[in-house]
């Protein structure tokens, strides 16, 4: 059960990485559109 459950960390967590980055640099490009456009 511990082994199983190590292994889907390993499998969401590269995902749930991804998903948060993307999300990061969406709202960071928002951001900065905003500030700059000023």
């Amino acid at each position: 059960m511990i082994f199983l459950s190590a292994l889907l960390v390993l499998v969401v967590a590269p995902f749930a990485l991804i998903v948060v980055g993307s999300i990061w640099l969406y709202l960071g490009h928002k951001l900065l559109v905003c500030i700059l456009g000023r």
